[in-house]
């Protein structure tokens, strides 16, 4: 299996379904739907993106960097369905990271 540069793609930490693995590995399928729902449903809910969106997004971003942190420094061994949740948690806090500060370089031009 080949590792491209931003996802390992160990088949032990990616899903499968129907013995067909996914592209990426649990994580960044996580991340990836997380961040492609939040798109979705941007459209249908008003945010307010302020100083304060920043902080809710870096605390959404925690779970996942904790995660991989325990688990690369071998404290602990994580799960796909862990890795999944963290990372779809992550791609929520992500776009919304992204989203705002959009928002912020709009205003200030």
């Amino acid at each position: 299996m080949k590792i491209v540069p931003f996802c390992h793609r160990y088949p032990e930490r990616t899903l499968k379904i129907s013995g067909h693995y996914f592209p990426v590995c649990s994580r960044c399928t996580g991340i990836y739907l997380g961040m492609f729902i939040f798109f979705l449903l941007q459209f249908f809910i008003e945010f307010n993106y302020g100083l304060d969106i920043f902080v809710v997004s870096m605390l959404l971003m925690l779970p996942t960097a904790l995660d991989g942190t325990t688990q690369l420094l071998k404290l602990r061994e994580s799960t796909n369905l862990i890795r999944f949740s963290t990372g779809f948690i992550f791609g929520i806090g992500c776009f919304i990271l992204l989203l705002a500060s959009i928002e912020i370089l709009k205003e200030g031009v």
